[in-house]
């Protein structure tokens, strides 16, 4: 049995004030309706015009498995993501619920996670509110099983989103269709623990569990997720999947769902995991060959080690060389990265995702227009790197030719591109000093320093009238 414990709400009012005094006319452009009003939704190129710009976000998973971290009674689990340890420990609720005991992450500085974020060039963020154990990281006032109950007590989405919107970073709220904790999610509907189709796993199964009664508790939540905390931009729904025969997308709704949130935030952008009328598709930890044949737009979601939630066993860290390129390759195929962090249960970035992002804000204040309003270009890919491009002011093209493998005897070959080259210069160079230009039977030949102005990435800038 959960009690929650009184609390005060000042957080509300402080947080009202620093939320109004920090907008800037671009985030009060988006309407909060109440359920019933109408108004204008602009088509979907209109309302995911910010989001193709921004090409790179930060998703954070984290909640109570953080504090077991991947470990139960001596055990430790790597079936799935840490946050998956309730299904692959088969806690049962009354187990389960002890860890908000233990709930207090004194470290927990949203403003420190935003400037991180904000310094690596990272443009939107994805806060999981509620995961498939279906604690919420807000104070519910239609469920007791959420942060009150905490020692914290404090409302983590709050503060999450008001620092957001102070570092000019737009926000996406993540919810979970199915709950492992529910009394009214029906068992057989959730997911199947060990591959068991005979047993789906439910911490409190009931027979007598009511789908619809459960639809209209997510509905509320939705509400006050999408109506208490000013402008969201993004609502990244999970779980919607089909399995062992049942549609969990179409069982709860999917399409109204999608109406009801709507009409609560016309403009927010939807993923794709309810399945139908998604704004953009969500490839998971992997990178699309040819995306244009699976999505129209695309964001694939991926972690820096091998798990969302926080693991704390889980060292194996992809390298810098990876992280950035993996950047690079999804923005030249015209996707956007969404990378995942998994905060400790103190409240803090594991080091390593503090080292990546400061890896990523060394590179991007550098290099950063290469990714930012950048797309994929018609050229061929070529063997030394990639390439990203854009339009200018103008009606010219910037190409930027990504070196990865920097030339031993100082040409760069670009091949027979079909437009003049008006100039081209490394984004490293302050001063932007023309590099020489040669048309050769070839291709065109760019001259470059003896070295690479960066380890992994080094960007070359050509400037085009046009590119046919």
């Amino acid at each position: 049995m959960i009690h929650r414990r009184f609390h005060a709400h000042f957080y509300f009012l402080a947080g009202f004030a620093a939320l109004f005094l920090s907008f800037s006319t671009e985030f009060l452009k988006a309407d909060t309706l109440k359920d019933g009003a109408q108004a204008e939704v602009i088509d979907r190129e209109d309302r995911t015009a910010w989001w193709q710009e921004a090409r790179f976000g930060l998703f954070i998973h984290w909640g109570l498995y953080s504090i077991p971290a991947g470990v139960w009674n001596g055990e430790q689990y790597t079936r799935h993501p840490g946050e998956w340890l309730m299904l692959d420990a088969k806690i049962n609720a009354a187990d389960y619920e002890k860890l908000a005991e233990e709930f207090n992450p004194v470290e927990f500085d949203a403003d420190e996670w935003m400037r991180m974020a904000r310094e690596a060039g990272i443009k939107y963020t994805v806060l999981v509110v509620k995961h498939h154990d279906g604690f919420a990281l807000y104070d519910s006032e239609v469920s007791d099983w959420d942060i009150a109950i905490t020692p914290f007590g404090r409302d983590i989405v709050r503060e999450f989103v008001d620092a957001a919107h102070r570092h000019g970073i737009r926000v996406g709220l993540y919810y979970s269709l199915p709950d492992w904790h529910h009394r009214e999610f029906p068992a057989k509907y959730n997911f199947a623990g060990f591959n068991r189709e005979d047993e789906p796993f439910h911490s409190q199964p009931n027979p007598d569990a009511d789908l619809d009664k459960y639809v209209e508790f997510m509905k509320a939540q939705l509400k006050e997720m999408i109506t208490n905390y000013g402008p969201v931009d993004i609502m990244w729904f999970d779980g919607g999947a089909s399995f062992i025969g049942y549609d969990r997308a179409g069982l709860i709704g999917g399409e109204e769902l999608i109406k009801y949130v709507r009409s609560l935030q016309p403009n927010i952008i939807i993923n794709d995991r309810l399945k139908i009328d998604a704004d953009y598709g969500t490839p998971e930890q992997r990178i699309p060959e040819d995306a244009s044949k699976e999505f129209p737009l695309w964001e694939t979601c991926m972690t820096m080690n091998d798990t969302w939630g926080y693991r704390a066993f889980d060292d194996n860290w992809k390298s810098n060389k990876t992280l950035l390129r993996n950047l690079v390759e999804i923005v030249s195929k015209g996707g956007n990265l969404l990378l995942n962090v998994g905060p400790t249960s103190q409240g803090r970035f594991p080091q390593a995702s503090v080292d990546a992002l400061k890896m990523y804000a060394d590179w991007m204040k550098v290099n950063g227009e290469s990714i930012h309003g950048a797309g994929p270009s018609s050229i061929d890919v070529p063997k030394w790197g990639r390439y990203t491009q854009k339009s200018t002011p103008e009606g010219g093209i910037q190409l930027y030719a990504h070196v990865y493998d920097w030339p031993s005897d100082g040409k760069l070959l670009l091949g027979d591109l079909d437009g003049d080259v008006k100039s081209a210069f490394l984004l490293a160079d302050p001063k932007r000093r023309s590099l020489e230009i040669s048309h050769l039977p070839t291709g065109i030949e760019i001259t470059l320093p003896a070295t690479a102005t960066d380890l992994y990435d080094s960007v070359v800038v050509l400037s085009f009238n046009a590119i046919n």
